[in-house]
């Protein structure tokens, strides 16, 4: 096994100047060390962020929620702030893997996970999004064996030579409430659409986010919504009742005025190499009574763009229908408020 050194550090500026590809951060460990033990990366050190100066508190301001990077999804199921400000949260929190892992798995650290495919994951197994650095050519950007293989679990919106899907609970529920990330790089500190974050993998960025290695997120804000009244919901299906990723999920913010949709955001897990928003959806939606036949018709466009592959084409309805479930269930919350 390949040795590891390990360092503290007591400051994110501290932590900032030391990383870069081989020198990498820990957090909670959750998805790190995995990694580590089956291979699939191997630094030349970790750097300890859990001893430096970042947050790990959940706070309301007159602007909306600051989260801080590693406030644990056990704080956050947990916390009555979140459950009256953005409830969808809480849901996505308590469905994310066991309690154990909850207690030490962090905000940023499950943002920037990496994907759950078996052959990413298998240290044996030449997969193209493991080949950061290799050549560009058409041969290599083939090399996805879930193209042909083992694809029950994998994408059915294509945007990437990778059939992976992004395995958090909580992204699409942030992108749904049109979160922010603040990010320490280099040249200090900014703040950014979180949207921002997540981009298919491509030739050149062999992964599922666009972080900077010199770069830290310290914390997440989400905005205040549309005056009205909201409502969210997540909803989620596993192979499995309980500590299983996504098959598909679906997580939804919206507001309602005079009983009409004035805001609404679908978000979709489970189904790409991103969070897969759903505008065309939101704009029909928009401005008018919520119908349960326009949107289960509105859902079902919203789907035809999807191509699954040879073994995931239950996905295609089985997201369908958490679409409707999930927009259903906020409007009730709006409603209901």
């Amino acid at each position: 096994m390949k040795h590891i050194d390990y360092q503290r550090v007591s400051d994110v500026g501290q932590a900032v100047q030391q990383l870069d590809p081989l020198h990498r951060p820990l957090a909670g460990g959750t998805d790190m060390l995995g990694l580590l033990k089956l291979g699939v990366v191997g630094p030349d050190s970790l750097i300890d962020i859990k001893t430096s100066d970042l947050s790990a508190s959940i706070e309301e301001r007159e602007d909306g929620l600051h989260l801080g990077a590693l406030t644990t999804l056990t704080q956050i199921a947990q916390s009555d702030i979140i459950a009256a400000r953005a409830p969808l949260l809480i849901e996505a929190s308590r469905l994310a893997a066991t309690r154990q892992i909850r207690n030490r798995a962090t905000l940023a650290g499950n943002l920037l996970q990496m994907p759950r495919c078996w052959y990413f994951r298998d240290g044996d197994v030449d997969c193209w999004l493991k080949q950061e650095g290799s050549p560009t050519d058409r041969a290599q950007e083939d090399n996805c064996p879930a193209e042909h293989g083992r694809n029950e679990h994998h994408a059915i919106f294509q945007t990437s030579p990778c059939h992976a899907v992004h395995p958090s609970d909580i992204a699409p529920c942030l992108l749904a409430l049109d979160a922010r990330f603040k990010v320490k790089g280099p040249s200090g500190m900014q703040s950014r659409p979180l949207n921002d974050l997540f981009a298919p993998p491509d030739a050149k960025h062999r992964r599922q986010t666009r972080l900077d290695p010199q770069e830290l997120i310290t914390g997440i804000e989400i905005p205040l919504l549309p005056t009205g009244s909201a409502g969210s919901a997540y909803v989620k299906a596993m192979d499995r009742k309980a500590w299983a990723f996504a098959l598909a999920s679906c997580a939804v913010s919206m507001v309602v005025r005079d009983r009409k949709v004035v805001h609404l955001r679908v978000v979709l897990g489970g189904v790409a190499s991103i969070p897969w928003r759903l505008k065309e959806l939101e704009h029909e939606m928009q401005g008018a009574a919520l119908d349960p036949k326009k949107l289960e018709a509105a859902a079902s466009r919203a789907m035809a763009a999807a191509a699954p592959l040879s073994r995931n084409a239950y996905k295609v309805e089985l997201a369908t229908q958490l679409v409707n479930q999930a927009v259903q269930q906020a409007h009730h919350a709006a409603s209901a408020v």
